[in-house]
């Protein structure tokens, strides 16, 4: 009969010759898809959306003092303002 800790140390060794799928639950590749197409579809929306692509797609953004100019009542002749494209940015 094997002692506690040979039998304990036989186990271990027994454990160690498993393949890994032995300890991967049914299901779970599948699951790990999914959650990649998910986070693949949520950052392509947040990419959609992004400042930066709109201005990339030639939009342009004008700023008062810090604000974002959204009429053309917001500013008047000899205002200073700013406005950013996508390469950079211009200060009249």
């Amino acid at each position: 009969m094997l002692s506690d800790q040979d039998a304990g140390s036989e186990n271990k060794a027994r454990v160690r010759e498993l393949p890994l799928q032995v300890f991967t639950a049914p299901g779970t590749q599948e699951i790990k898809t999914e959650k990649k197409n998910k986070y693949t579809e949520l950052v392509t929306k947040l990419d959609s959306i992004s400042p930066l692509k709109t201005l990339i797609r030639g939009y342009s953004l004008t700023e008062k003092d810090g604000k974002i100019i959204k009429r053309a009542t917001q500013i008047d002749k000899g205002d200073k303002i700013t406005i950013k494209f996508s390469d950079g940015e211009k200060r009249q």
